[in-house]
């Protein structure tokens, strides 16, 4: 999870994708812990899929 955060931190425009390159795990595997980090509410996605971003809620630069 950490290392998710830390990918959204450096880049929120970050695709999943990138996230699994960076992590060494499987899309599906990443998409479950975008479900949990959500549900925990330290991330959210604005706008849409395709042209949004992450934000890292309650975190200050």
């Amino acid at each position: 999870m950490i290392k998710i955060l830390l990918e959204i931190g450096l880049d929120p425009k970050t695709t999943t994708d990138k996230m699994k390159s960076a992590v060494g795990i499987s899309e599906s595997g990443v998409h479950k812990i975008l479900v949990s980090l959500k549900k925990m509410g330290l991330v959210s996605r604005v706008d849409a899929d395709f042209g949004g971003h992450w934000e890292l809620v309650g975190f200050e630069p």
